[in-house]
C-alpha cells in the first residue's frame, strides 16, 4: 500500500484532474454570458459594464471583456486598456491588445510598440496587427525591427501593417526584407510593394 502521505497527493492530483475536466463552473459560465450578453447590447450603458469584468478571476472572462470595451469604444478604455497590457496573464493581455485595435485611439501606439518585444510571440503577433490597423507612422520603427521577429506570423504581420501604414521609411523596410531568408517573407514584400506602386500610378 501508498504511504499516506503519498495516497493524499494521489489523490490531490486526481481530484484536481477531474475538476478540470469538468470546465468552468456554473458562476463562471454566468459570468462569461454576462460579457457576451453585454457585447451584443445596445444600450448606452452596456460598456461601463464591462469594466467590472476586468479583474474577474476568470482570465477568459477578463479577455473578452478587454476587447470589448474597445469595441463599445466605453468612456476610459483607453487607460483601463492600456493598464491591462501589463497583465502577466496572456489572455488579458491578448483582449487588451484587440480592445485597443478596436478603439482605434492612436494614444495607445507608444504602449503597444513597447509590446513588440515581449516574450510571448501570441503578444507580438497581435501587437504587430493593431498597429496596422491602428495605422500611425510611429510604429514604423518598431515594425520594421518585428520583420526579423523569430516568430514567422509575426514577420508577415509586420510586413502588411507597414504595407498599410506607408510612407517612405516602411517602403524602404519592404524593399530590404525582399532578400531575406524567408521565402514568403520575401513574396509577401514583394506583393505589398507592388501593390503600392501601381497605387502611386
Amino acid at each position: 500500500p501508498l504511504p499516506l502521505a503519498m495516497f493524499s497527493m494521489a489523490c490531490a492530483v486526481s481530484c484536481l484532474a477531474a475538476a478540470a475536466s469538468e470546465g468552468p463552473s456554473d458562476q463562471v459560465r454566468a459570468r462569461r454570458a454576462a460579457v457576451d450578453e453585454l457585447a451584443h447590447s445596445t444600450a448606452p450603458a452596456a460598456g461601463a459594464r464591462l469594466f467590472v469584468y476586468l479583474s474577474d478571476e476568470d482570465p477568459y472572462t477578463r479577455g473578452a471583456a478587454a476587447e470589448q470595451l474597445g469595441r463599445k469604444k466605453a468612456p476610459g478604455a483607453l487607460g483601463a486598456l492600456a493598464t491591462a497590457l501589463g497583465s502577466e496573464d496572456q489572455n488579458t493581455r491578448w483582449g487588451a491588445i484587440d480592445g485597443l485595435a478596436e478603439l482605434g485611439d492612436k494614444r495607445a501606439v507608444p504602449a503597444l510598440i513597447s509590446l513588440l518585444n515581449h516574450a510571448d510571440k501570441t503578444t507580438r503577433w497581435k501587437t504587430a496587427v493593431a498597429l496596422g490597423r491602428l495605422g500611425d507612422k510611429r510604429a514604423v520603427d518598431g515594425l520594421s525591427g518585428a520583420l526579423g521577429d523569430k516568430y514567422a506570423p509575426v514577420r508577415y504581420a509586420a510586413a502588411e501593417a507597414l504595407g498599410g501604414i506607408g510612407g517612405a521609411k516602411a517602403a524602404e523596410a519592404l524593399r530590404a526584407c525582399r532578400s531575406d531568408a524567408d521565402a514568403k517573407l520575401r513574396a509577401l514584400c514583394q506583393e505589398i510593394s507592388r501593390a503600392e506602386a501601381h497605387g502611386r500610378k
